[in-house]
C-alpha cells in the first residue's frame, strides 16, 4: 500500500473511533451536551494543529499528551462507568471534587481554555524561524575528527549504557517512587539520575546523527537507542522512559524517511517496528515485575541492603512470566490512565484556597526527601511524609495555573509554555543541527509541561541538558548546517 493511502486509511480509522467514542460519551455525560461537544471538537482541533505542517516535535508531543490526559481519559471514563451501570472511577485522586453536572461543565471549560492556549501557540509559533522538524541536513553535520574516533566513542558509549544502569540498580540511586538507598558525594547521584533520564539518550542520538552524516549507516545508532531505552527504563523502574527515549527517534525517522532511510525496504521497516514493540513489552513487564518487589511494604520499610539483590532477582524471575502474559492489558490501562490532566483540574477546582499567593507558593515550592508536596494535600491523595518512599500524584499544567483561580491565567500560562517549547527547540536545531536531538528535547520539554507539578525541581535537569548541548556545539569544528 502506498504511503499516502496508508496515511489516509489511518486518518479515517482514527476519525471513526473519535466520532464513536464522542457520541457514546455524549449520551452518558450528565452536564451540558453543548459543552462536552465543544470540548471534543476543540481537543480534536488541537491535535490536528499539532500534526498539520508543524515544524516542532515538542509542540506535536505536547498536543498528544494533553489530548490523552484530557479528552481520551475523560471520554473513556465517562463511557466505562455509566455505560455498565457503575459509578465513574477516576484513575487519580480528585480531592473534594463532587461530580455534579455544573462542576463537570466548569472543569471542561477550564480544559477548553487550556487547549485554546496550545492552539494559539501553534499559530503564533509559525512566525518563529524554522528549525526542529525542518532540521535535517546530513551534510557537514559531524565534526571533522569524528570518523577516525568513531570506534572508540561507540565503545565508551556502549560501556556506559551497560554500567550506569547496573550501578543504579545495585545502589538504588534513582528509582521512581523510592528514596535513594545510597547518597554519594554531590553531584554523583544527580549525574547518574540525569544520564539515565536523558543523558545517555542524548549521547546515542548524537552519535546516531554523526553516523548518518559520516558513513550513511544508522544501524548501530538505532540498536543503541533501543538498548539504552530498555535498560534505562528497567533501571529507573519507569515504564514511560522507554517511550520517551524511542519516540523521538521514531518521529524523526518518520518525518525524514526519504532523507535518512532512502533505500530501506518495507520488510526492514516492519522488522524494526516489531522488534521495538517486543522490546517495549519486555521492558514493560520487567518494570512491573520489579515494582511488585521494590514497592512492597516490607522492602520499602526495610531498605534492602546489597545482600538482598539475589532475592530480588529471584522474585523478578518468578513474576516475569505472569507480568508478560498480562502485558497487553497493562499497556492498555497505561495508555488510558497514565496521562496527567482532567483529575488535576477537578482537584484544584474543588480546592477552596485559590489565588495569586497559592500559585506563587506552588511556583517556588521545592521538593524535599521525606515530605509530600503541596498537591498531595490539594488532591487528598492520602500520601503522607515518608523517609522511605516518594510517591505522589501530579496536577498538570491546566490545574497548576488554576491555582490562581483564574481561567485567563490558565490560557496565557499554557500559551507561554507551548511557545517556549517551540522557541527552545529552534535553538537546539541551531546549536546541533541534529533532528534527533530536537525531537528528544521536544519530548522532554513536552512531558515536563504535561506533568507540571513542582517546576523549581526541574531547573537542574534542564540546566544540565543545556550544558550538554553547548558542549556538543563546541565539539563541532564549524557551525552545523540546519536546513
Amino acid at each position: 500500500m502506498p504511503k499516502h493511502n496508508f496515511l489516509k486509511a489511518g486518518i479515517i480509522a482514527f476519525a471513526l473511533v473519535w466520532l464513536g467514542l464522542s457520541v457514546f460519551a455524549l449520551l452518558y455525560y450528565p452536564g451540558s451536551k453543548l459543552i462536552y461537544s465543544v470540548f471534543s471538537i476543540v481537543f480534536l482541533g488541537m491535535l490536528v494543529v499539532g500534526f498539520y505542517r508543524q515544524d516542532s516535535y515538542g509542540y506535536m508531543f505536547l498536543t498528544v499528551f494533553m489530548w490523552l490526559g484530557f479528552w481520551l481519559k475523560f471520554t473513556v471514563r465517562m463511557i466505562s462507568g455509566p455505560a455498565y451501570g457503575e459509578q465513574i472511577i477516576y484513575g487519580e485522586p480528585i480531592g473534594a471534587f463532587i461530580p455534579t453536572p455544573g462542576n463537570l461543565d466548569n472543569v471542561l471549560i477550564i480544559a477548553i481554555l487550556a487547549s485554546f492556549g496550545i492552539i494559539a501557540a501553534g499559530f503564533f509559533g509559525r512566525y518563529i524561524p524554522k528549525g526542529g522538524a525542518y532540521c535535517c541536513n546530513t551534510q557537514n553535520t559531524c565534526p571533522r575528527w569524528y570518523p577516525r574516533s568513531r570506534r572508540w566513542l561507540w565503545l565508551c558509549l556502549w560501556l556506559c549504557i551497560v554500567l550506569i544502569p547496573v550501578v543504579n540498580m545495585v545502589f538504588g540511586i534513582a528509582q521512581i517512587g523510592l528514596v535513594p538507598r545510597n547518597v554519594f558525594y554531590w553531584p554523583l547521584n544527580f549525574l547518574i539520575a540525569w544520564f539515565l533520564g536523558i543523558g545517555l539518550s542524548m549521547a546515542v542520538v548524537t552519535l546516531l546523527w554523526w553516523d548518518i552524516s559520516a558513513i550513511k549507516n544508522p544501524a548501530q545508532g538505532l540498536l543503541a537507542a533501543l538498548a539504552e531505552a530498555a535498560v534505562s527504563s528497567m533501571s529507573l523502574l519507569s515504564r514511560g522512559t522507554f517511550l520517551w527515549h524511542v519516540l523521538p527517534v521514531a518521529a524523526t525517522l518518520s518525518k525524514n524517511a526519504k532523507k535518512l532511510l532512502p533505500t530501506i525496504s518495507k520488510r526492514k521497516i516492519f522488522a524494526v517496528a516489531g522488534a521495538t514493540a517486543l522490546m517495549f513489552v519486555i521492558s514493560f513487564a520487567m518494570v512491573n515485575t520489579m515494582r511488585r518487589y521494590f514497592y512492597s511494604e516490607a522492602v520499602i520499610s526495610g531498605l534492602p541492603s546489597k545482600s538482598d539483590n539475589a532475592y530480588s532477582l529471584t522474585l523478578v524471575a518468578r513474576g516475569f512470566s505472569d507480568e508478560f502474559a498480562g502485558s497487553l492489558k497493562n499497556v492498555y490501562l497505561m495508555a488510558v490512565g497514565r496521562w496527567i490532566g482532567v483529575e488535576g483540574v477537578m482537584a484544584v477546582y474543588a480546592y477552596p484556597i485559590k489565588g495569586r499567593d497559592t500559585l506563587f507558593n506552588a511556583l517556588l515550592e521545592k521538593r524535599k526527601i521525606g515530605k509530600a508536596d503541596f498537591y498531595q494535600s490539594v488532591s487528598l491523595s492520602g500520601i503522607s511524609d515518608s523517609l522511605h518512599s516518594q510517591f505522589g500524584f501530579l496536577p498538570g499544567p491546566a490545574a497548576f495555573f488554576y491555582y490562581s483561580g483564574s481561567r485567563v491565567v490558565v490560557f496565557f500560562g499554557i500559551l507561554l509554555l507551548a511557545l517556549a517549547v517551540k522557541f527552545s527547540e529552534t535553538a537546539v536545531a541551531y546549536l546541533t543541527g541534529n533532528p534527533f536531538m530536537c525531537s528528544l528535547w521536544g519530548i522532554a520539554a513536552a512531558n515536563t509541561i504535561a506533568q507540571l507539578s513542582v517546576p523549581r525541581q526541574m531547573l537542574p535537569y534542564f540546566s544540565a541538558i543545556i550544558c550538554a548541548l553547548l558542549f556538543i556545539r563546541l565539539l563541532h569544528s564549524r557551525p552545523p548546517q540546519i536546513i
